[in-house]
């Protein structure tokens, strides 16, 4: 365990160089071969299983740390990919990673998850359903993003009326908060109010 725990850190390190020599260096199908030994030995499971399993099962056998790493990898595969699939293909694999993302607790790995899923979000040409879109609120929340937090709420508000009361509860929450958390999050009390206001 300790040894799988010290190769897992170890290849975040090495990330930004595993991604050039992967994505750039590497044929599509050295480099994909090589991913899934990455995530066999770190994870316990290859890429393509990771692609296809149950985000809950994921959940209950892996650690933060793994189904954090497990993220990275499926995103450099994602880029690896790109040389040769169209964005509709890929867009149930920027949806795993997003589950994967939003299921992470540890505050070691808030931070650059919510900056992964904030910019996955971004990539995604097809509007995400509601069920995911208010796990990645949960996410923000829990990140300190208040504001990404709102706008995941709000995209889901607009396929179903059902998630006002989370809103609702959202904003509660909030206004129990310090004027000083609520603005590092991007949403200041004023806002917060506002939007209490509005619905």
């Amino acid at each position: 365990m300790y040894f799988q725990k010290d190769y897992i850190l170890r290849m975040i390190e090495m990330l930004g160089k595993l991604f050039e020599d992967l994505v750039d260096k590497m044929e599509r199908s050295d480099a994909l071969y090589e991913i899934d030994q990455i995530a066999h030995k770190a994870c316990g499971l290859p890429v393509s299983v990771l692609l296809r399993i149950n985000p809950e099962d994921i959940r209950d056998s892996l650690s933060d740390l793994q189904r954090y790493f497990a993220a990275e990898l499926l995103m450099i595969e994602i880029a690896i990919q790109q040389r040769a699939m169209m964005e509709d293909e890929l867009f149930p694999r920027r949806s795993q990673i997003l589950e994967i993302l939003a299921a992470l607790k540890e505050p070691d790995y808030l931070i650059p998850a919510c900056d992964h899923a904030r910019r996955i979000f971004r990539e995604c040409e097809d509007p995400l359903p509601a069920e995911l879109l208010i796990t990645m609120a949960d996410l923000f929340e829990r990140g300190g993003q208040y504001d990404q937090a709102e706008d995941m709420l709000y995209v889901a508000k607009d396929q179903s009326e059902d998630v006002k009361p989370l809103i609702l509860s959202f904003y509660q929450r909030l206004s129990q908060m310090d004027d000083r958390a609520l603005f590092a999050g991007g949403l200041p009390r004023n806002e917060v109010e506002e939007g209490m206001r509005s619905l």
